[in-house]
């Protein structure tokens, strides 16, 4: 799909929230080694971070270094099979993919990276602005603040759209700031839609994720703990890469 126009089918509508749902879990589900070789390497990733924040080695010592460079390599690598997920979905498959093409995963991770970092800068430019408004315009203070949020979130979910159109263009950079097409994108597939399916992200990747495996009841038993995440961090991740690409189906 190169051309990156949605095909569609006369009279075929949207599959419906539900459908998208349990397609979306029966999907993740379907490959049990490909959830717990991608857990691993979610929780390899996870120990080096936490190991960069705890740590007190020196922030530029040859081991922090070492281990931040790992971490880089890993989340790239992730971002790539996260990217191959979508690219699968757009063939028809019904299965995760496997972990093969080393060199295009992560070159497709490597841009997938760069685009989310070019986002992130943005948002981080909103944020600034805002502080620096609210200390200027001290009657401003709480309008500014709220008025970036509503601004991030926009950002948020155009950075997901981008990385779909990504998807369609087989990974064409320049594809993930055509902004036009990416409104195009947003409007064949609907807006009310992509917020719906932002919001379920939203919740898969942030409250659950961080909120209950990380900060909650499971977190005093790390065995249990690390066998949830062996297995429920990669499945909502991929369920959710699984989710986004097939709303736009």
């Amino acid at each position: 799909m190169s051309n990156g126009e949605l095909v569609r089918i006369p009279g075929k509508k949207h599959l419906s929230y539900y459908e998208l749902i349990r397609n979306s879990a029966v999907y993740a589900f379907s490959d049990k080694v490909a959830i717990l070789i991608f857990g691993i390497i979610l929780i390899v990733l996870s120990n080096l971070e936490n190991y960069i924040l705890v740590s007190q080695d020196a922030l530029l010592s040859k081991r922090i270094l070492l281990v931040g460079i790992i971490v880089v390599v890993l989340t790239i690598f992730e971002a790539g099979y996260s990217f191959k997920i979508k690219e699968e979905t757009l063939r028809g498959s019904k299965r995760p993919p496997l972990f093969n093409h080393f060199k295009e995963m992560f070159r497709h991770g490597l841009k997938d990276f760069i685009i989310d970092l070019a986002y992130l800068l943005l948002m981080l430019l909103l944020i600034v602005i805002s502080i620096i408004g609210s200390a200027l315009y001290k009657e401003y203070s709480m309008v500014l603040p709220l008025f970036a949020l509503v601004l991030i979130t926009i950002l948020t979910i155009i950075q997901q759209s981008a990385i779909i159109n990504l998807a369609y263009h087989d990974g064409e950079f320049k594809s993930a700031f055509d902004f036009k097409q990416i409104y195009r994108l947003m409007h064949a597939v609907g807006f009310k839609r992509m917020v719906v399916i932002f919001i379920l992200w939203f919740i898969c990747d942030y409250l659950i994720l961080t909120s209950i495996f990380h900060e909650g009841i499971f977190v005093e038993n790390t065995i249990f703990t690390f066998c949830l995440n062996l297995v429920i961090t990669p499945f909502i991740t991929i369920f959710t890469e699984r989710l986004f690409m097939l709303s736009t189906l």
